[in-house]
C-alpha cells in the first residue's frame, strides 16, 4: 500500500469508484497457524484466492491460483511473492454496530477437504488460528490494496461441503479505527497555538 495510514490504497480506490473494464478485485485469505505445514512438514499458511485463477503447478491435481507479492510488514513471508491457490469463499466485512464488537463471518468451498484437515489438526493445540485478508487488483499483484488483519477464529462449523467460520479482532480495543492516524504533521489544527 501506498501510505500505511490509509485503509484502501489508490489505486482500489479508483478502480472502485470507476470500475474500468477488466479490472479485478481479487479477494484472498490467509490462515496462520503453527499445525498448518506443507508436505515437506515446514509451517506454511492456507493462502487462498476467490477467482479461477491460472495454472500454477501441473500434476494430480493441478493447481490453479495466483502469484501475488505481500506487504512488507505481512506476518509470514514478508514482501515475498507467494503462492494463492483458487478456492471460492464468501468474506463479509465487519458491521458497525452500537453495543456490539465486529465479527467477520467466512465461508470456505471445501470440495477438497483439505481445509478441514488443517483446522481438524489445529483443534488439539490450545493456539488460535489467525487470519488476515486482502484485496489486489488484477493489474497489479505486486502488493495488496487493502488489508484486514488481527483477525483470529472463534469458532468453525465444517461439513463435506464447505467450512463456516466466525473471525473476531484479537486488540480491538487498542486497534485505531478507520486506520486513519491524525499527526500534527499532516493536521496543523491539533498543535496548540
Amino acid at each position: 500500500m501506498a501510505d500505511t495510514d490509509d485503509i484502501w490504497g489508490l489505486a482500489i480506490q479508483e478502480a472502485l469508484a470507476s470500475s474500468p473494464a477488466g479490472e479485478i478485485i481479487l479477494s484472498t485469505l490467509e490462515l496462520r497457524h503453527s499445525s498448518f505445514k506443507n508436505l515437506q512438514g515446514v509451517p506454511e499458511p492456507i493462502r487462498v484466492v476467490c477467482d479461477f485463477g491460472i495454472l500454477l503447478e501441473e500434476g494430480v491435481p493441478d493447481i490453479y491460483g495466483f502469484e501475488m507479492k505481500l506487504e512488507d510488514e505481512a506476518p509470514t513471508d514478508a514482501g515475498e511473492t507467494v503462492k494463492f491457490v483458487s478456492c471460492m469463499f464468501d468474506f463479509e466485512l465487519p458491521a458497525q454496530q452500537e453495543g456490539s464488537l465486529p465479527t467477520v463471518e467466512i465461508k470456505l468451498d471445501n470440495v477438497t477437504r483439505i481445509v478441514s484437515k488443517y483446522l481438524d489438526d489445529a483443534v488439539e493445540l490450545s493456539e488460535e488460528v489467525e487470519v488476515t485478508y486482502r484485496e489486489y487488483l488484477s493489474t497489479d499483484l505486486t502488493s495488496p490494496q487493502f488489508i484486514l488483519g488481527g483477525m483470529t477464529i472463534s469458532s468453525v462449523k465444517s461439513t463435506v461441503f464447505s467450512v463456516t467460520a466466525t473471525a473476531s479482532f484479537a486488540d480491538l480495543v487498542n486497534r485505531n479505527f478507520p486506520g486513519k492516524l491524525y499527526r500534527p504533521q499532516e493536521f496543523r489544527g491539533l498543535i496548540a497555538s
